[in-house]
Formats: C-alpha cells, structure tokens, sequence
C-alpha cells in the first residue's frame, strides 16, 4: 500500500539485491499495516525515501517517517532525524521541536524545542513559525527582561504572511 511501483517495472537494477529489496518492502508495508505502533517498521520507511528505494527520493516523507519512528522509541531514527536536522533540513527541524515540545519519543525540553523551531522558522517554515509563535505566547520559555508577546507577535506576523490561517486569526 506503501509501495508505488517495484524497481523492475521502473527499470532500476539492483543487482542481486532486487528481489531482496522488493520483499523487505512488502514485510516492513505489512508489518506496519498491521500494526501503526512498529517503530522498526516506520524507520525503514525513512530510509527508503531518503534513499530513494522502492519509492521515489523525498527527504521530506523520510523525515516525516523518521520522526513517527522516534516517537515510537526507536533511537537510530531519532539519530537519522537529528542528522538531518543539523544539515539544514527545515522540516526535520521542525519535526524535532515537535517531539521536544511534547515530548514524545523524547524527553520534554522546551529551549531544544524552541531551538529547533528556531531553525525551521528562519528557514521560512511556515508551521515551525507559527509553533514559534505559541512557545513564546504561552510563556514555555522565559527569560526575565525579554518581551514574548512581541517576539510571539513577529513569528504569528510571519506565519500569517504566509497564509498560515490560525496565524492570521491571532
């Protein structure tokens, strides 16, 4: 269901490994049909978009398969996702702030949160923008003497140029 076309239809040849490839997808897919908890499942998910096996290269759907795995507790793809985070990719960054903001798959940590976010929001992330925003407007970082309702207002003001629409109703 995951898969959508096999390498040999594609004319792609992996060499003896072609078969071995193909099969592995269709375990990981079933395994993670059957159940949406396999951490393991989901990790090899990321590695084949960020590869580009079986289905077509997407850093983007690797970072969004690596994260759902971390947050399952599968620590090589919190590893995958901080590697990806530290090379600039803003959706990786993004997805990192979530799982510290809420702590899920890791422990709870609102100044790597807003770190993360950070990151993604300068990068233009339009959601990393507007979580931005609602760190700094209900207070899950204080420095004493920093106006957050101002520095919550800017990255609100940025999400809504956007066209975030709940960025644009705050």
């Amino acid at each position: 269901y995951y898969l959508r076309i096999f390498p040999r239809l594609m004319g792609i040849n992996f060499g003896k490994h072609n078969n071995f490839i193909i099969e592995k997808s269709r375990q990981y897919g079933r395994l993670f049909n059957n159940n949406h908890d396999n951490g393991l499942a989901a990790y090899h998910f990321g590695v084949q978009y960020e590869w580009g096996i079986v289905v077509d290269q997407s850093y983007q759907d690797a970072a969004a398969w690596y994260a759902k795995s971390a947050k399952l507790g599968n620590t090589e793809a919190l590893k995958a996702l901080e590697k990806a985070a530290d090379q600039g990719h803003a959706d990786a960054q993004y997805k990192l702030g979530v799982m510290f903001y809420k702590g899920r798959g890791v422990k709870q940590n609102y100044t790597q949160a807003i770190k993360w976010f950070e990151n993604a929001a300068n990068q233009g992330h339009i959601d990393a923008q507007y979580n931005l925003g609602e760190a700094y407007f209900l207070g899950a970082v204080y420095n004493k003497g920093e106006d957050y309702k101002a520095k919550a207002f800017r990255w609100y003001f940025r999400a809504a140029k956007q066209k975030h629409a709940d960025a644009q109703y705050k």
